[in-house]
């Protein structure tokens, strides 16, 4: 067993949450590289309240299958989704 495959079971914004806001990275970091795939559809829009994210579990039920769901979260001390 090496020190990271304890952690597989468990999802990272799980993590994220527990470890708190200086052991995960910033959130303003974007990838190193420009030819990330892009996705379109569209936009089945979801507001969360800071903390939760019940109404982003409603919006995975609801939206249309090709739909993206497109979130506004509260704040950025919470994870959103797990």
């Amino acid at each position: 067993m090496n020190e990271t495959s304890g952690f597989k079971g468990i999802s990272p914004t799980t993590l994220a949450d527990l470890l708190g806001r200086g052991q995960v990275m910033d959130i303003g970091i974007r990838p190193l590289w420009p030819s990330v795939p892009r996705v379109a559809g569209p936009a089945f829009t979801v507001r969360c309240p800071p903390g939760d994210n019940l109404m982003l579990h409603a919006a995975i039920h609801r939206a249309e299958p090709g739909s993206v769901i497109v979130v506004e979260s509260g704040d950025v001390d919470y994870a959103l989704a797990l």
